[in-house]
């Protein structure tokens, strides 16, 4: 007897949990799950949902795989019930015919040693409002390249656009200020071009505010947290019911962070904040965790990807810094032609954690680190996808893999 695609796909859903280690844990990688989507009726093949980035759906097809992309586009704007997070992506992915031959054991290995997946990535918030990757035809490959896409489909262009825009609103508000704060207290905005190894105007403003930004929705993922983190008061507690957040509070805080770590973040970020005067700070700082505030509302800005890539967008497409970084997309090509995924750039296995972290990974014009971070994701995702665990070996690569620098030193804080 032929094996069913239910059964295919449960196969398929246990391999996916083994390629990240984040999706080891219960209920993070789904198979044939019903009622899961709000008033369907209907269970997607395979749903994943990640914390602190969006929910992908998997629908799978045997060739000749008729109805797959439009049961993939038709979960687009659907709702996972009881969270109500929106679908903004899903795949649609054909399988081959032989796998009905197989059950159990085999069926699993041969999954494991499929490279005949053809893969498409559907995006967007309607059945009707969409955009698919690639534009026409199908992308080919094994069961790594398809947990990357499910990766690369959980940080969905819409919220990054969205989330980049609330960036750009609450960084061009805060500049304002010092723009102000130049002309009533020159010694300050000439004390953060020092820190800043910049010369005054519009771009090293903006810069100094994007610090601060980025510095804030890291001290919402970390207050709270474990260990001497717990001490760090969420941004709601420090704007309290007082007129305004207070600057020296804040300070406070993020001393307690530094004794932690964060120091590429929190360091500089606490530099600027200093000499900030009061009649400066409390309305920069009110508009800045506002703006921080929406950002993780939906806890999603908690995921270090989805960060990076609202930055980057901001930085990057923007020409928001008057500068011409890497353009990501530019970034995640030039990777995946220079890194292979069958072996490292040593020849050592990506199974192998001293081979991952005797690599040296060198960009020495780096910017704000997209070439950087997209080459670091590639080889965490091809580390674990091969049984490590990218947490474990993370310091190690940040202390002695990666190496970045540039000439602007408040880039190179925001690259590390």
């Amino acid at each position: 007897m032929a094996t069913t695609e239910h059964t295919i796909n449960d196969t398929l859903a246990g391999v996916l949990m083994e390629t990240r280690s984040l999706w080891h844990f219960k209920g993070v990688v789904r198979s044939e799950n019903i009622d899961v989507l709000k008033g369907s009726g209907k269970r997607p093949d395979i749903l994943v949902t990640e914390p602190n980035v969006s929910p992908v759906i998997v629908e799978t097809e045997i060739l000749p795989s008729i109805s797959v992309e439009a049961d993939a586009r038709q979960r687009l704007g659907e709702l996972l019930t009881p969270s109500n997070r929106r679908i903004l992506s899903s795949l649609a992915i054909r399988l081959p015919v032989r796998l009905r031959d197989f059950s159990g054991q085999p069926l699993k290995n041969e999954i494991l040693n499929a490279s005949d997946f053809e893969m498409a990535l559907y995006t967007g918030e309607s059945p009707e409002s969409y955009a698919r990757w690639p534009r026409n035809g199908w992308l080919r490959g094994n069961v790594t390249d398809l947990s990357i896409l499910i990766q690369s489909a959980s940080v969905p262009p819409a919220v990054v656009e969205e989330a980049a825009n609330k960036l750009v609103d609450g960084v061009n508000e805060a500049a304002a200020l010092l723009n102000d704060m130049a002309i009533a207290h020159p010694g300050a905005i000439n004390k953060i071009c020092e820190e800043l190894r910049q010369q005054d105007g519009e771009q090293t403003r903006r810069m100094a505010t994007t610090i601060l930004a980025n510095a804030l929705v890291f001290h919402e993922s970390l207050a709270r947290g474990n260990g001497d983190l717990y001490y760090v008061r969420t941004l709601d507690e420090l704007r309290g019911k007082r007129s305004g957040v207070s600057k020296n509070e804040m300070l406070e805080d993020w001393k307690r962070i530094l004794k932690v770590n964060y120091w590429p973040i929190f360091d500089i970020a606490r530099r600027i904040l200093k000499v900030i005067p009061i009649d400066t700070s409390r309305p920069l700082l009110d508009r800045l965790v506002t703006t921080a505030g929406e950002l993780v509302a939906n806890h999603m800005m908690r995921s270090h990807d989805l960060t990076g890539a609202v930055f980057q967008r901001l930085i990057a497409d923007r020409k928001f810094l008057a500068a011409y970084y890497t353009n990501p997309a530019s970034a995640d090509l030039l990777v995946g032609l220079a890194i292979d995924a069958d072996k490292t750039p040593g020849n050592g296995s990506w199974a192998k954690d001293t081979d991952v972290t005797s690599l040296r990974i060198a960009d020495f014009a780096c910017g704000t680190g997209t070439l950087l971070s997209a080459a670091y994701r590639r080889i965490s995702q091809l580390h674990e996808a091969s049984g490590g665990d990218a947490e474990m070996i993370h310091p190690k690569m940040m202390a002695s893999a990666l190496v970045g620098c540039d000439v602007l030193p408040a880039a190179a804080h925001l690259t590390a």
